[in-house]
């Protein structure tokens, strides 16, 4: 429990805007479940590190070393929804990296979790991604069908709200 709790202080110190304390208490959080042999609830912790070292840090990297521990850990329990996630950010990262390859891999493994996990944000957020990665190859008929399924999913959510 402990742990849960350095973990959320470290989410409001992100959300402050005050990034270093936030990863401080992450890194904390992780230890500590670490250390009381409970490693498999450092999925989320893993893959908030990552996004802090992909968004603010510019540190792809160590953002792809978080992103795959996270994504290894959400495997074991099943997460698919949350596996979604993860493969979205390093299908970002590879996209970013100009790695056309595995940021496709990693954008198609993003849709077909969230689609597994039929959570329309899950789905919306995977075409998003694979219509970046399709615009950024020049592939501009597949990026059009993507963006396209991901406004359509928008919409939906929207209306439903």
């Amino acid at each position: 429990r402990q742990g849960a709790l350095i973990g959320n202080i470290g989410s409001c110190y992100v959300g402050l805007g005050e990034i270093d304390k936030g990863l401080e208490n992450y890194l904390k959080a992780v230890k500590i479940y670490t250390e009381h042999g409970l490693e498999e609830n450092n999925g989320s912790f893993y893959g908030n590190i990552g996004l802090i070292y992909l968004n603010n840090k510019k540190d792809y990297s160590q953002a792809l070393l978080y992103f795959k521990k996270s994504a290894l850990l959400y495997e074991i329990n099943e997460d698919i929804s949350a596996l979604s996630a993860v493969y979205g950010s390093m299908c970002e990262v590879y996209s970013i990296q100009n790695d056309f390859t595995n940021a496709l891999i990693y954008g198609k493994k993003a849709l077909k979790n969230a689609s597994l996990s039929e959570d329309k944000g899950s789905i919306l957020n995977a075409n998003k991604s694979l219509a970046l990665v399709f615009y950024n190859n020049k592939n501009y008929q597949l990026a059009y069908e993507h963006f396209k399924i991901a406004f359509d999913i928008k919409e939906s959510i929207f209306n439903e709200t």
